[in-house]
């Protein structure tokens, strides 16, 4: 007995050709991110993924004069009046691993925010087993699979990873729901908020403006911190005094000073007797001299 299509199937198998084919085709497509999954620590600890949606919807070829009302079809025109052909729906999503770039054992991360903007890239084979077994130094890994740019048939997508930062018109300034533009300075290279509130930022050579490293947050503590010690200026070698010490001794000072009433021909006995009193200056810097050096921050 011959296959006999109707008009509707015939359409359904189409177009799942044509969403197949075009898949299996795939190289880069932007992205926004859904949910975030933080790596799990372990023998094979697990790398951070994201929740991905594919920015883009499919469509097909046809026009509002070939919809089957019969079969209640619906026609969805695409948003370019000028393109034939109408929207069919949008990528499946899925959960793929992050591309946090840097060199030198170094790299940018954390966590990503819901609406987060990037691309996603299609590796020519398989790296799911990359994923688990990589980085051997016996050699390259066995990729496990054959197929190209994550096709496998009847399969979800798959062997691809999402990098973070590629950025659309609507890209925010403050939150990944907001209009606002990113913040770009023209002159310099920077890594910080969108908003640039809270920055490292790098002055380029050139127009005559020197190089600059500026450091800036828009938070309430900015913490520099090192293992024994932290210079300011590469010829630093004297501890900076801390405040609060320093000031107290002062004040104390500036007390003994304002309230002595000289005594005639004592030699300053008065003085120094005040200042031995308890609460005087001297017993208070008896027990402050040790706090006024800094244990970590050195100044030219």
């Amino acid at each position: 007995m011959p296959l006999i299509l109707t008009r509707a199937t015939l359409e359904m198998l189409l177009d799942d050709v044509v969403v197949k084919t075009g898949l299996l085709m795939r190289v880069c497509m932007p992205a926004r991110v859904v949910s975030y999954f933080p790596p799990v620590p372990g023998p094979r600890p697990t790398p951070p993924r994201a929740m991905i949606q594919i920015d883009l919807k499919y469509a097909r070829e046809g026009h509002i004069d070939d919809v089957d009302l019969a079969a209640m079809e619906v026609f969805q025109p695409a948003a370019d009046a000028r393109e034939p052909g109408e929207l069919v729906g949008s990528y499946p999503m899925m959960i793929v691993p992050i591309h946090f770039p840097g060199p030198w054992g170094m790299w940018a991360r954390g966590p990503l925010l819901p609406g987060e903007l990037g691309k996603l890239v299609w590796c020519d084979r398989s790296i799911d087993s990359w994923q688990v077994d990589g980085g051997s130094p016996t050699g390259p890994t066995d990729p496990g699979f054959g197929h190209t740019h994550g096709g496998m048939t009847g399969g979800p997508m798959n062997d691809c990873w999402f990098e973070p930062g590629l950025r659309s018109g609507f890209s925010m300034g403050v939150g990944p729901a907001g209009t606002l533009p990113s913040v770009v300075d023209p002159v310099a290279w920077e890594i910080g908020t969108a908003d640039g509130l809270s920055t490292l930022k790098i002055t380029a050579p050139g127009g005559g403006l020197p190089v600059m490293m500026e450091l800036k947050t828009a938070g309430a503590t900015l913490t520099l911190d090192a293992l024994t010690v932290i210079k300011g200026g590469a010829l630093a070698v004297q501890f900076l005094a801390k405040a609060p010490p320093l000031v107290q001794l002062l004040t104390a000072l500036a007390s003994d000073l304002s309230t002595w009433v000289p005594a005639p021909m004592d030699g300053g006995l008065a003085l120094k007797t005040k200042m031995l009193l308890p609460g005087g200056f001297l017993t208070i810097a008896a027990g402050l001299i040790g706090q006024i050096s800094c244990t970590k921050m050195q100044g030219e």
